[in-house]
């Protein structure tokens, strides 16, 4: 028995992994296109839609893409603090080993000792 696809895992790569321009710009042609060969046959229909579903559709574009530029700018920032943690990560690391490369076998010996053994 074939094992089942989780279309999240898909859909959060495509969403995170392609950039937010990208996707308006596929909009933009496929929205300019679907005008350009089928604007007879959809401004009529546009036109007879009630004015409530109109600013619906129009708002739920909105939402998309108010939701896609969150996601992109929450990824963003969480990119941002992970290189920052890594910095602070490895200035950390290079002042211990400054300070331990200073300090003789004998005291590292004994500051290991008094930091990892209990009395």
């Amino acid at each position: 028995m074939a094992a089942a696809i989780d279309l999240s895992i898909w859909f959060n790569w495509i969403v995170d992994h392609i950039p937010l321009w990208v996707w308006l710009t596929i909009a933009a042609a496929g929205a300019g296109a679907t005008f350009y060969f089928f604007s007879p046959i959809l401004l009529p229909i546009w036109a007879a839609l009630p004015a409530p579903v109109r600013v619906a559709l129009i708002g739920v574009g909105a939402a998309l893409l108010a939701f896609l530029g969150g996601r992109y700018r929450g990824r963003a920032n969480a990119e941002e603090e992970e290189r920052r943690r890594n910095a602070d990560a490895l200035a950390k690391r290079t002042e211990v080993d400054r300070e331990v490369s200073n300090l003789s076998d004998k005291q590292a010996e004994d500051r290991l000792r008094d930091r990892w053994s209990r009395d």
